[in-house]
């Protein structure tokens, strides 16, 4: 990672923690100095890569966004995936850099009508619109900075792989990288977030309402120990849907199946309808949701013969396969 990127990576950490008390002018100053530096850290590598692409990828153009967006939405990972993976990152990390000027300059802006407003004597309703509009504007702040930091840290490791991919001389250590697969309690926390951030993008949540059934239900089916298929997982056929496996498990299942079916009926006509709910409506629909992970049985023993039922009635019907669990890298 180079130096300018590593340094402001650290200066975005410290706005990890970011408060409307912590705001001074001189932040803008030097978000647009390090805005500045990232651009022209950025030009240098895009100036490199282009270089190598000269030639044998002439054909290659990153600038397209078309070209981008077919490429890294492919299973491929050919040589293209990896320069076109690269340049999201470079995109997204300049965004992110200009933006975070414009979200310190907002909590300024912020700041300053509260001051005018106290000066005035201002209705206390106005007043506390101005303080929601300063709370939002710092919590961006935090936001960002926090996606800044991730976003740096994977910009080199794909720029070393698009440059490996163009120039298979080049050197260099591929790091130990990994990140787990998303756990039913990640779309929870994203649903919750968004209904507490209040009516702002009111709808967004009932996706993740639908993610967090469907992470529960497709995680059901890992063999237990003691079970007949310790040692084994399972993989899903491509026209293997979620009822296959509700329908395995039926009556062992906590939230029944029916409410289940309801549920993705209910997020469907938002998702494919834009139908708005109540907020106790959403609230709800997730509580039930966070239950789908749950079994209507007493004992271990009887959860393991649950899941092995579910398993033997899925293998026979040509839904599922079993492979010995990957105990390496």
């Amino acid at each position: 990672m180079s130096e300018t990127l590593n340094d402001f990576r650290g200066w975005a950490n410290l706005l990890l923690t970011f408060a409307s008390e912590d705001f001074s002018p001189s932040l803008i100053d030097e978000a647009k100095e390090w805005s500045a530096k990232v651009k022209e850290t950025v030009d240098q590598d895009s100036a490199m890569l282009k270089a190598l692409m000269c030639g044998k990828y002439a054909d290659y153009d990153p600038e397209d966004m078309r070209w981008v967006s077919r490429r890294i939405f492919s299973p491929a990972r050919r040589a293209s995936y990896h320069v076109a993976r690269w340049w999201v990152c470079r995109d997204v990390l300049l965004e992110f850099s200009d933006m975070l000027v414009r979200d310190l300059e907002s909590v300024a802006n912020a700041l300053g009508d509260l001051q005018r407003l106290d000066k005035i004597s201002a209705k206390v309703e106005d007043i506390r619109m101005k303080r929601v509009d300063r709370d939002r504007a710092t919590a961006r702040v935090r936001g960002l900075a926090a996606n800044i930091v991730e976003t740096i840290e994977e910009y080199p490791l794909y720029l070393n792989r698009a440059h490996k991919a163009l120039d298979p001389a080049y050197q260099y250590e591929e790091p130990k990288v990994w990140k787990a697969d998303i756990y039913a309690f990640i779309w929870d926390q994203a649903a919750q977030e968004l209904m507490l951030w209040g009516n702002f993008g009111r709808l967004c949540p009932v996706p993740l309402i639908r993610a967090t059934a469907e992470r529960r239900i497709w995680g059901f089916l890992s063999p237990k120990k003691g079970s007949r298929y310790e040692g084994q997982a399972v993989w899903f056929k491509r026209e293997t849907k979620w009822y296959d496996i509700v329908e395995a498990l039926g009556k062992a299942l906590y939230v029944p199946p029916d409410v289940i079916s309801g549920l993705y009926g209910w997020t469907s006509e938002t998702i494919h309808y834009s139908y708005t709910r109540d907020v106790d409506e959403m609230w709800y629909a997730l509580a039930v949701a966070e239950r789908i992970g749950a079994m209507d049985l007493k004992t271990e023993t009887q959860l393991i013969e649950a899941t092995d039922k579910a398993i033997d009635d899925l293998l026979a019907k040509g839904k599922i396969e079993l492979r010995p669990v990957r105990t390496g890298p």
